[in-house]
């Protein structure tokens, strides 16, 4: 007997269940949602997404997983093909909404725009429709719509949100140097004036342009220092690049994307281009690390709970799920595809402590000293190598934390203190007593 393959929603796009009849299995790609027949003798489109980049999800699941675990084992969700369904959509422009599907007609929309919609939900009749819709500058409200009538208002959220100057967000598009096509979100200054030119911080993670219409509440509360909308009300554009891994190259690959969205921005003549910062958390401190060893772009970095040696790293214990480290190298977030002994040099090319003596960006590390994801000596190690090659770096340990910093007074020093490091380097702002002593 061959091996047998679990099909799970990590698979590429997913599936979210079978047919009523167990006769066909439903696939999604990356637009559309597919009926196959158990036996491989035929399929059938049930959607025609691709042809308006426009993706489509079941929406009304019993839950978001693909399978329920019952005493018998896993049980998967059954959806009745031949009753109506609701889908999500989601466009690659930032549109987002829901549909109705029937299978003798075509998707018929509910609710779609240039606004981020969620939590739907609909009365026994399926004929009155709930849900919430927010954009960068409208705060979550709760709507109402019956089936064939306008959308009406029935809760509004943070009123006072109207009493403050506010940002605006932009969908950008760039290619990186393989001219894959990719999207980044910007977010401008309040009160933005565009006869001058502004400071800005680019935050790293993956694929971040679907926070394209996401209301993000202001507060110094924050569990990695970073927060879009307190740099916005203090001058500065924030920038939000999709990036692209590439198998066996993540650290390479995110200095391409993130490099050439930086400088689609600068083409713009928005930013001052020897003013702008780098910062990312977790996978995107790894991020940040790495990029600012081949690039001058950044005038400034902050790296938070980074990654810095992939060898290392890959025979550590993540103790807060108890295993080896290197499950997330050959197949998930890292993509290295092989492991160290297979390929050594790919290991150390993309490890940000290998190339240590390029840099010229002064960072700012943190961690927390019970960081059980990532092992917090990770910073360590990079910090005392860049202290050892007389580069400028400081580091915040902060004892108690772990991944992410929990602790409402710790939050708030953290993010004070990367507002004051950005201040100093990216505003000519006079700096603190730890900022001049952390870097002499």
């Amino acid at each position: 007997m061959g091996k047998v393959y679990k099909l799970v929603a990590e698979s590429p796009y997913g599936n979210p269940g079978w047919n009523l009849d167990d006769k066909e299995i439903i696939i999604y790609d990356q637009y559309d949602l597919w009926a196959i027949k158990a036996d491989g003798s035929s399929f059938r489109r049930l959607t025609h997404g691709r042809e308006s980049k426009i993706s489509y999800r079941i929406a009304d699941l019993p839950n978001k997983n693909t399978a329920n675990l019952i005493y018998d084992g896993l049980q998967s969700n059954t959806v009745d093909l031949e009753k109506e369904l609701f889908l999500r959509a989601e466009a690659g422009d930032g549109k987002t909404g829901y549909f109705k599907w029937k299978s003798d007609s075509d998707v018929k929309p509910i609710v779609f725009g240039d606004r981020y919609t969620d939590e739907f939900s609909y009365n026994s009749k399926k004929r009155n429709f709930f849900y919430r819709e927010q954009e960068f500058g409208l705060p979550p409200r709760l709507v109402s719509k019956e089936d064939s009538s306008e959308a009406k208002l029935f809760f509004q959220s943070n009123p006072q949100h109207y009493n403050y100057n506010w940002g605006t967000s932009e969908l950008i598009e760039f290619q990186n140097s393989k001219r894959q096509d990719l999207k980044g979100v910007l977010f401008y200054p309040a009160n933005y004036d565009p006869k001058k030119k502004y400071p800005m911080i680019v935050h790293v993670y993956e694929l971040q342009s679907k926070e394209l219409h996401r209301y993000i509440n202001p507060t110094y509360y924050n569990e990695i220092g970073f927060s879009p909308t307190i740099f916005t009300s203090k001058g500065y554009f924030v920038f939000l690049p999709d990036i692209i891994h590439e198998n066996g190259n993540p650290g390479i690959s995110a200095t391409d994307c993130v490099v050439a969205g930086t400088r689609r921005i600068i083409d713009l003549g928005l930013v001052n281009s020897n003013k702008i910062g780098l910062i990312g958390h977790s996978f995107g401190g790894y991020e940040t690390a790495f990029i600012i060893t081949q690039t001058e772009l950044f005038a400034t970095a902050v790296a938070g709970a980074s990654v810095t040696d992939l060898n290392s790293f890959y025979f550590t214990v993540g103790w807060n799920t108890g295993r080896p480290d290197m499950w997330r190298f050959q197949s998930e977030q890292w993509k290295m595809v092989n492991t160290p002994f297979e390929d050594p040099l790919g290991y150390q090319r993309n490890s940000p402590i290998t190339s240590a003596d390029n840099v010229t960006t002064p960072l700012l590390l943190w961690t927390g000293k019970e960081d059980q994801q990532v092992d917090w000596h990770q910073s360590i190690e990079y910090y005392l190598a860049l202290r050892r090659l007389g580069k400028k770096n400081t580091m915040l340990l902060y004892p108690k934390e772990g991944h992410s910093i929990l602790n409402p007074t710790n939050q708030k020093d953290l993010m004070d203190r990367v507002q004051q490091w950005f201040g100093f380097y990216l505003k000519d702002e006079l700096p603190t007593a730890w900022v001049s002593q952390g870097i002499e």
